[in-house]
């Protein structure tokens, strides 16, 4: 369980959107997939699901609570994308989760725990200190590359450690997210949707996490053992993105002359100042890496303490539903 807990009484916000407009606030579509926040994602495919008419803002404007994804009615400000789900149910009258019987709605909680406070981390652990630099090379200017690689990579190295999850190691981590595609994908089936025919507030759920895996981790662990060994993940998603996203390309686009490809002017400046501190990053990544590798002995020995599940937040703006809270967005 996340540390941060959240509470759902909506608080006032200083921007007022257009009278009756629920505003989504989320991160700027990437170039693979529409965010590279699975809550996010989740929201705002909830809201499509649910035919429940939207506005997206895109930036890092963050709520009271410092969180993204966040959305506002009426002058209401209501963080946390479960807590946003829960709001939305009762205000538009809607709920995707009306016909499941009590034991399916425990099951879509249990899967919903297993995608946002365990799958997650793993790939965070790949997105963020595996391959780190691919992907920040891939997703943010030049300019200020050195810098958040450098800033993230420890920010999510301790919020690993203080999950649990980062003290095990490479391999370890890997084979849990395994697991977790493979009880996914059982359960799924040749289903439709996790449950049958109609979609239910699972499946926004897991497009978000699983979107992540398909279409934005190339040729990782995590996309291979999703396309190779669970080969029903990648057609699942793919029937949520055809019926859901018809504009798909068109949101991709929206990543075309934003500020982050507009860097170029400033390299020259940056890639100086990038010099004269690479030689201390650099050793302070390979102190990281052998503290990671430590730590993963100690676990697997049983000496690491602490909490289980003690992490304060995630680095793309949520620590998952409103069970654990929603962190502070570090990207």
């Amino acid at each position: 369980m996340a540390a941060e807990q959240g509470n759902s009484t909506p608080s006032k916000t200083t921007e007022i959107p257009e009278k009756g407009k629920l505003v989504l606030h989320q991160f700027a579509p990437q170039k693979d997939i529409p965010s590279h926040s699975a809550f996010c994602l989740k929201l705002e495919t909830y809201l499509r699901m649910s035919d429940v008419p939207y506005e997206n803002r895109y930036g890092m404007k963050r709520s009271a609570k410092g969180k993204l994804p966040w959305i506002e009615y009426k002058g209401q400000e209501i963080p946390d994308s479960s807590f946003c789900i829960d709001f939305i149910n009762k205000e538009f009258e809607v709920d995707l989760n009306k016909d499941l019987s009590d034991v399916n709605k425990g099951a879509a909680k249990a899967f919903q725990r297993l995608a946002e406070e365990n799958c997650y981390w793993t790939i965070n652990y790949h997105r963020y200190i595996v391959t780190s630099d691919e992907y920040f090379k891939n997703s943010f200017p030049t300019a200020f590359r050195w810098f958040l690689v450098k800033m993230v990579r420890k920010n999510v190295r301790n919020n690993l450690h203080a999950h649990g999850i980062g003290r095990h190691s490479k391999d370890e981590i890997y084979r849990i997210a395994q697991d977790d595609l493979k009880a996914i994908s059982q359960y799924l089936g040749e289903k439709t949707y996790f449950f049958g025919d109609s979609p239910t507030t699972v499946d926004a759920t897991l497009f978000g996490i699983l979107a992540q895996i398909v279409w934005a981790m190339p040729g990782s662990p995590h996309e291979k053992f999703a396309t190779e060994e669970c080969t029903n993940l990648k057609p699942y998603c793919e029937r949520i993105k055809e019926k859901y996203y018809p504009d798909w390309d068109e949101l991709l686009a929206k990543t075309k002359g934003s500020k982050a490809d507009a860097a170029p002017a400033e390299e020259t400046k940056e890639e100086e100042k990038k010099d004269e501190v690479e030689g201390e990053t650099k050793e302070e990544e390979a102190e990281e890496d052998k503290k990671d590798g430590d730590d993963g002995d100690k676990a697997a020995n049983g000496e690491a303490g602490g909490d289980e599940n003690a992490a304060d937040e995630k680095p793309d703006g949520e620590s998952g539903d409103k069970g654990g809270g929603e962190g502070e967005a570090k990207e």
